[in-house]
């Protein structure tokens, strides 16, 4: 059996509730398999071998009424998890690690340090990525201004010209300027708070326009229609790929378009999301990109690459195939088999190309094939008995009705009747031959019924066994 989230939560809940009313494990897991649908022998296993060493800690306390101090294990509040995201996040904003932040935030919460480190890489950070790098980012600029009011400008000009080309240099790459002061920091051997505070105190002010340059951006103000659509178009196929918006203006549309969060998200919301124009001719685009890229299968891919002359052999293979009465499959087995393709290419092409240009060819080749098949009857008057009309038949194979016709004395409403006859005698041939394949089909079905019997009741037998082996068990 394949074990899911749910059934380990049946499985786990049902023995811990048996070890709180004093109860036995063993009939815990006989009624959780009774639950979950399994056997006895899946779920002893289930337990001790994969659940049981994640509730050591609870067992424990319910057998001795005495919990250590940090190992809460009850489920997680949205205020929980709040506390634990703002104790990370302000010690990341001053540079201390993330596991200081967890060990704290245990100690307040009364959990484990392995639970909040689990919940925390786990759930939060996953959920919630990009708005706690956000929040930690304008966290540090916001600390870094307040200190740069008590900061001196005491750098040389060679430190600081060294920063600001290093700063150029990296945004001019695409990277962050998280990365830049990293960089300027190893450069100058300095902190990398105290780069970052004296970056914002008296160096990002003075090269806003050098810095702009190197990230590309011009404002949206000078942006042209045709980039603005660009933007646009990328947006919504971001939107498509299920990303959210403030995600994507926070950072894939800022990064692909070397522009900053605050203008791609003024120039969506400003000048291009409403803008119908480009509405229209993304739609456009999106329904050619689709009558272009429609799949094929191979069969279709193949058949595309039929030749003039391979399309008139097929089409000549078919039509002599229907005057002299062949079936289709034989007609695709010749044309395949002449022009090396495949059965399944040749057909293709005739039912989805060939047909409709050689409508008037098959018509006539279906019209000599019926007169190739109906007996050719001429009546002619009878010098003797000018009253009595004598068929002539042409072109028969069987000499006995040829004589037995030459013989008789009988007009033509007895032609008729001959000739009806013989056409009710094929239809009643073709629907013998009809039911014959109906019952031939379920005389199939009929084994096919009584092989899946079979196995049901082997299957049966077996379940009995492993039944009979469980109360045996039990019993002992």
């Amino acid at each position: 059996m394949n074990w899911g989230t749910a059934e380990d939560s049946i499985l786990s809940s049902t023995v811990i509730d048996y070890y709180n009313r004093g109860a036995s494990v063993s009939d815990a897991i006989i009624k959780a398999a009774k639950v979950i649908g399994t056997t006895v022998e899946s779920c002893n296993g289930r337990w001790y071998d994969h659940l049981k060493k994640n509730f050591q800690e609870e067992i424990q306390f319910i057998k001795t009424g005495v919990r250590r101090i940090n190992d809460y294990v009850g489920k997680w509040s949205v205020n929980d998890e709040k506390q634990l995201m703002q104790y990370v996040i302000t010690y990341q904003i001053r540079d201390l690690t993330v596991a200081d932040a967890l060990l704290e935030c245990s100690k307040l919460l009364g959990r484990s340090l392995s639970s909040c480190s689990s919940h925390w890489y786990n759930h939060i950070f996953k959920r919630n990525r990009l708005t706690i790098l956000n929040k930690i980012a304008e966290g540090k600029i916001k600390m870094a201004e307040t200190k740069a009011a008590t900061v001196s400008r005491n750098w040389e000009v060679t430190e600081e010209n060294i920063a600001i080309g290093i700063m150029l240099s990296t945004l001019k790459e695409g990277k962050t300027v998280q990365v830049a002061m990293d960089r300027i920091a190893k450069r100058l051997d300095k902190s990398i708070t105290r780069v970052r505070t004296y970056w914002y105190a008296f160096l990002s002010a003075e090269n806003t326009k050098k810095i702009n340059e190197a990230r590309g951006v011009a404002g949206v103000a000078n942006w042209d229609v045709e980039k603005k659509y660009e933007a646009y178009k990328f947006i919504l196929d971001q939107l498509a790929d299920g990303k959210k918006i403030t995600n994507i203006l926070a950072v894939e549309a800022p990064t692909q378009f070397r522009s900053t969060p605050k203008e791609m998200h003024g120039l969506w919301y400003t000048h291009i999301r409403d803008n119908e124009e480009f509405k229209s001719r993304y739609t456009d685009e999106k329904n050619d990109d689709a009558i272009k890229n429609k799949p094929k299968n191979i069969v279709e891919a193949f058949a595309d690459t039929f030749t003039k002359t391979e399309d008139d052999l097929i089409a000549d293979i078919f039509i002599d195939a229907i005057k002299n009465r062949k079936e289709p499959l034989y007609a695709y087995s010749k044309a395949a088999q002449q022009i090396q393709r495949t059965v399944n290419e040749v057909e293709f092409r005739w039912k989805k190309t060939l047909q409709y240009q050689f409508v008037k060819e098959v018509q006539a080749a279906r019209n000599e094939a019926t007169k190739k098949s109906q007996p050719q009857v001429q009546v002619v008057e009878n010098e003797l008995a000018p009253h009595i009309l004598l068929p002539v038949i042409e072109d028969s194979s069987n000499n006995e009705i040829v004589n037995q016709i030459e013989k008789a004395e009988f007009d033509i409403n007895k032609v008729t009747d001959f000739m009806t006859n013989i056409q009710a005698l094929v239809d009643e041939n073709k629907s013998l031959k009809l039911e014959l394949e109906n019952l031939k089909l379920e005389k199939q079905a009929q084994e096919d019924k009584d092989t899946r019997i079979a196995e049901l009741e082997e299957q049966n037998k077996k379940l009995s066994e492993i039944v009979e082996q469980t109360r045996k068990l039990l019993n002992f």
